[in-house]
């Protein structure tokens, strides 16, 4: 009877192969399946880097550049020293689709620096032209055309790629030297709105969406700006009036498509904005945005099977966003149970709920204050440490910290793991980074630590100092930690100075009353010490740590031998 069974092939190779399979034909979601299956199971260091790279190239065919970017970040957290060009190559690569060209060329510099050449052979022709400096220039075709004919598609390029890198100034920059009535006038003038918009300038960005119309005619555009500023500054009549004239304008390409639908959506017209999300997806199967927002349109119009559908798609793009499950784990109960007047219309926002919301932060605020045993235990629990996840993604800096400090507080493993990795975790804000830092340097950990700062990868590694056991001397431990975390993300690079500037100032002061001092005043006096360049003026450092001024400059006349 045995010899009847049908073993099936479980191993590493086939399920690689199975994933490979469905990516080359196409069919990224059944190979991304395949490739995260494998990572569950019990893998060498090799075999993990692997799947790294087939995750991320994964995600670069679907043009997913920032999910391939983590994984490649991944992957420089694993990888020994020689295979981590093959990583800032691509990552090289995906910068640059991604317009951040500054990006791109640190870690095409890294690749060169490492291995003293950059192959041409398998990179786009338009990455080679870039980095070759053979961009086409037409500065001469200016001089002898007046502008309303000169061809301004590099200034306008450069400025969508300023706004990428974050550079707004630049951006700014490059739009203001566009003319009105040049080709790329009405879309600088649109460009500039948004920019003042983002940067929190509501009324400029409606200026320019007036100088927009005045200069270049009413537009589709245009008006979809406005409603979309007023819906911001919570101004329903002016917001539903400019979307009903937009309305009114044919819709001519994907870029109009995108800007209606995600009007409508802010106008609660659910149903309307259903075809153009379907068109959407249609010619952008992989627009991760596009299919959480339609997942959520469809459960704001009781579509709650279809909801479920296209929000587990959503979900098999990145298997560990925590807002999309808990969204699928509302469709099934809406389904299930009803209840739908007390909970429908969902806001289109990357977040759970506010109700949900308050619930999971007085969870981590309980979690946070009990004994670490009781931790230890609830974190065992999936939706605890989803939860925990959650809080220090919310953007609550109060809630952030206490996810922190009980995740760093826990002696389970995996706890210690899940904040290390996510110090490479490119989406997560620097305050949160230096968060984790110190809480996980105070807690004792003295692992290679990798970080991404502004997209920059980098390694680092807490020391341990001599005093570190003796609670009388805490307040030189914990300086340790906060000028550490603080300076790792900064443009210094070697942190061992940190460790041997903390020894000497403990030799000096620890015996010294220190009870005026504060951990910012000791961690500036540290990094004063260190001697790093970019901190030789006290006003820097006291401006870094938040260090009181009159307490810092007691420290160093003390330093210097010079007692009050």
């Amino acid at each position: 009877m045995e010899d009847k069974v049908i073993s099936f092939d479980n191993s590493l190779a086939r399920i690689k192969k199975l994933g490979t399979s469905r990516a080359e034909n196409g069919d990224y979601i059944g190979g991304l399946g395949f490739f995260y299956q494998a990572l569950q199971g019990e893998l060498t260091n090799d075999e993990v880097l692997s799947l790294y790279m087939d995750i991320a190239d994964c995600y670069a065919d679907m043009e997913l550049y920032e999910l391939s970017n983590k994984f490649w970040f991944a992957y420089l957290d694993k990888a020994p020293k020689d295979k981590m060009t093959l990583a800032y190559e691509e990552l090289g690569i995906n910068f640059f689709y991604m317009n951040n060209l500054w990006m791109s060329g640190y870690y095409f510099h890294k690749k060169f620096t490492e291995d003293g050449f950059i192959s041409p052979e398998g990179l786009d022709q338009d990455i080679v032209d870039f980095f070759s400096n053979e961009l086409d220039k037409r500065d001469e075709y200016r001089i002898v055309y007046p502008f309303e004919h000169a061809d301004y598609k590099k200034e306008l390029t450069e400025a969508k790629r300023a706004i990428a890198a974050s550079d707004f100034t630049t951006a700014e920059l490059y739009l203001k030297k566009i003319p009105p009535l040049s080709p790329q006038g009405k879309e600088a003038l649109s460009e500039l709105s948004m920019l003042n918009f983002i940067k929190g300038d509501s009324d400029l960005a409606i200026e320019y969406c007036r100088k927009n119309i005045e200069e270049n005619g009413e537009s589709l555009t245009t008006y979809c700006n406005l409603s979309s500023i007023y819906h911001y500054k919570k101004d329903r009549d002016k917001s539903a009036y400019y979307f009903e004239k937009a309305m009114e304008y044919p819709i001519d390409d994907i870029t109009d498509v995108y800007k209606i639908a995600t009007c409508a959506l802010e106008q609660g017209k659910h149903l309307y904005a259903m075809p153009y999300l379907e068109r959407i997806l249609s010619e952008r199967p992989y627009d991760y945005n596009i299919s959480y927002l339609y997942g959520l349109a469809l459960i704001n119009c009781g579509a709650m099977e279809k909801a479920i559908t296209q929000l587990s798609k959503t979900l098999s793009m990145n298997p560990d966003d925590g807002v999309v499950k808990y969204y699928i784990a509302l469709a099934r109960r809406l389904e299930r149970e009803g209840d739908r007047e007390n909970i429908l219309p969902l806001k289109y926002i990357a977040d759970v709920p506010e109700k949900e919301a308050a619930r999971r932060k007085q969870l981590i605020c309980s979690i946070a204050a009990m004994t670490v045993i009781k931790i230890n235990q609830a974190i065992k629990k999936k939706e605890i440490m989803e939860t925990l996840l959650w809080g220090i993604r919310c953007g609550d800096e109060a809630i952030a910290k206490a996810s922190i400090v009980a995740l760093a507080s826990s002696t389970v493993k995996y706890a210690e793991k899940t904040l290390c990795e996510l110090l490479i975790d490119n989406d997560l804000p620097l305050f949160i980074k230096e968060m984790i830092l110190y809480c996980l340097v105070v807690s004792g950990c003295k692992r290679n630590l990798s970080l991404v700062k502004v997209n920059c990868f980098m390694k680092a590694k807490p020391r341990k100092l001599r005093f570190e056991s003796s609670a009388t001397d805490q307040i030189f431990f914990i300086s340790y930690a906060f000028c550490f975390s603080r300076l790792a993300f900064t443009s210094v690079s070697n942190l061992d100075k940190v460790a041997f500037a903390i020894e000497s100032v403990y030799k000096k002061l620890k015996d010294i009353d220190l009870s005026f001092v504060k951990k910012e005043d000791l961690a500036a006096l540290v990094a004063y010490r260190a001697g790093y360049k970019e901190f030789k003026k006290k006003e820097s450092v006291v401006k870094l740590f938040s260090a009181d001024e009159k307490v810092f400059d007691r420290l160093v006349r003390i330093m210097e031998g010079k007692y009050d």
